[in-house]
C-alpha cells in the first residue's frame, strides 16, 4: 500500500504506510518515475510450500480444468486466451475454498507448482497469468539483454 500525495508544482511523491512492514514482512519498495507520473512497486515475498505427491496430484488436475474452463469462457466470447489470471478468475479464492487452504495461502501454493515446472506464470497487472507449460508464450528478453542489444546496433551505425 502507499499514498499518493500530489504537490503544487506537479511532481507526485510517494510514501510507503508504515504498516506495511507489519503486514507484508520483509518487503521492498521500488518507485519509478518517469515526467512527472510515478509508479509504485512493492514486492512480497512468497513463502515456500512443500506439497505431497497426493496434493501435488489433485492441485495439477484441478489448476488443469481451472484452465481449461477459462479457455472455454474465453473462446465462447470469441478471444483465444491460453492463461488464467489466478486473482481476477477468482482461481486463488477456489483454491482456498476447495482445499481448505488457509486465506491468503494460494499464491503460496501456485509458486510451488511453478517452481516444479508443472506450470509456466507470467506477471501481469494484480498477479500472474497461469499457463500449461505447452502453452505458455516465450519469455520476453531480460531489459539487460535488450539493453546490449539495442546498445550493439547504436555501435553499428558510428
Amino acid at each position: 500500500m502507499a499514498n499518493l500525495n500530489k504537490t503544487t508544482n506537479g511532481n507526485t511523491i510517494v510514501s510507503a504506510m508504515a504498516e506495511w512492514d507489519k503486514i507484508a514482512g520483509n518487503s521492498e519498495v521500488t518507485v519509478i518515475k518517469q515526467g512527472n507520473a510515478t509508479a509504485t512497486a512493492i514486492h512480497k515475498e512468497i513463502p515456500t510450500v512443500t506439497l505431497d505427491s497426493k496434493l501435488e496430484k489433485q492441485l495439477v488436475a484441478f489448476t488443469n480444468c481451472a484452465i481449461s474452463v477459462a479457455q472455454a469462457e474465453a473462446k465462447s466470447k470469441g478471444k483465444d486466451y491460453k492463461g488464467l489470471h489466478v486473482v481476477f478468475s477468482g482461481f486463488n479464492s477456489a483454491l482456498e475454498t476447495q482445499f481448505k487452504l488457509e486465506h491468503g495461502s494460494a499464491p503460496s501454493v501456485v509458486k510451488a507448482l511453478v517452481d516444479k515446472k508443472l506450470f509456466t506464470s507470467r506477471p501481469t497487472f494484480k498477479g500472474v497469468l497461469l499457463y500449461r507449460n505447452d502453452e505458455a508464450p516465450k519469455a520476453r528478453e531480460s531489459t539487460e539483454a535488450r539493453g546490449n542489444k539495442f546498445l550493439q546496433r547504436m555501435r553499428a551505425m558510428k
